[in-house]
């Protein structure tokens, strides 16, 4: 695993802190107590003075991996999953202010991290390093939030598969959902209360923002179908009735945004729909799937009602077949408008259409 990109993140927050010198959890709580146990990434910015210039040495003691840039150059690659671990370079810097960056993962429960230097100004011994400001190269904006879309149809027949969501009739919609992951019938509730509990169809509307291209793996892990929609075309089809299942799928990815449609329907009792994705920008982590690309929260129009013009006619005499309209007297006409039409098969198509430093902690949900 390697160090993940920050937009496949959720960010919870930041402090200013006097040293990079993080000994368990409960030492990045002292700053943020929103750091999550597990599954995070820190990332540190700062300024540092060189007293005297030449070649001095670099090192970040982490667990799990760390990076250290000096002057916007990678300097130390401490990368992997490891427990305590110390990795040094030497790099040559001039006289003055130079700028810091320093990142740590942690996928357990004990993260550690530390960055030291050695030199001329520390009189060859391995000391921690300080920071002069903590605001001039740090990011001068708040990373914007995932944002899914949300829309919830019923159905009145029982589902046995996707339906397609022209055939349903909506019954609420919800915004700024932050991520696909539910286990509880409850939680659905929570965003649309007229969710019904049975025969119900939900819709997901996404931006994908993809930083580094590559090769990347989509999962969806539903109760009962669902299916992943990428720009368009099908990639994860998990449709029927079962249980909690995983499927996953595999595709090249370009940079940029990519629109995302996931789809699922539960037919009766327990629910679970997650969305996970990895790849280069996760650092090879399973994460769940965010929403952050320029049409996040974007949700298209609603399909129109079905339209059909109704004509009676009536016969003086029996029928035993459908006459000609030549022969019967016309009654009258009007307009049948029907938003809900009912199927039992799964539709032909897929879905159309610091010192003084600052730290900022983003969270890894899976």
């Amino acid at each position: 695993m390697s160090m993940p990109s920050l937009k496949s993140l959720e960010y919870i927050g930041q402090a200013t802190i006097p040293y990079i010198n993080f000994h368990g959890v409960h030492t990045f709580r002292a700053y943020l107590p929103e750091t999550p146990r597990y599954n995070f990434v820190a990332v540190f910015w700062g300024q540092h003075k060189v007293l005297t210039g030449g070649s001095y040495e670099w090192c970040t003691r982490s667990s799990d991996g760390s990076e250290l840039y000096i002057n916007g150059a990678l300097v130390v690659n401490n990368k992997g999953r490891h427990t305590d671990k110390t990795m040094c370079a030497k790099k040559t810097v001039p006289r003055g202010m130079i700028k810091v960056e320093a990142k740590v993962f942690s996928s357990s429960g004990s993260p550690e991290m530390h960055v030291m230097w050695k030199g001329a100004d520390t009189n060859g011994n391995t000391m921690i390093m300080r920071s002069m400001d903590s605001r001039r190269f740090a990011p001068k904006h708040t990373p914007t939030k995932s944002n899914w879309a949300l829309r919830m149809f019923k159905s009145n027949k029982a589902l046995r598969h996707i339906p397609d969501v022209a055939m349903l009739k909506m019954v609420g919609q919800a915004e700024e959902v932050p991520k696909i992951a539910f286990s509880r019938f409850s939680q659905l509730r929570a965003l649309v209360p007229e969710t019904p509990s049975t025969n119900y169809m939900w819709v997901f509307y996404g931006s994908l923002l993809i930083e580094q291209g590559g090769m990347y793996e989509f999962c969806t892990t539903s109760d009962d179908g669902s299916r992943i929609i990428l720009d368009g075309r099908l990639l994860v089809d998990n449709d029927g009735l079962h249980g909690a299942v995983r499927r996953c799928s595999s595709r090249q990815m370009t940079k940029g945004d990519h629109n995302v449609v996931v789809e699922g329907f539960q037919a009766g009792g327990g629910v679970y729909q997650t969305i996970t994705y990895s790849g280069p920008d996760t650092g090879g982590a399973r994460l769940y799937m965010r929403s952050a690309g320029d049409s996040a929260g974007e949700a298209p129009p609603l399909p129109p009602p079905s339209k059909w013009t109704l004509r009676m006619y009536r016969s003086r005499t029996p029928l035993a077949w459908t006459p000609n309209l030549a022969h019967v007297t016309f009654v009258g006409e009007t307009q049948v408008l029907l938003a809900v039409v009912q199927f039992d098969l799964p539709p032909a198509n897929v879905h159309r259409k610091m010192l003084a430093l600052r730290i900022a902690v983003y969270r890894s949900a899976v």
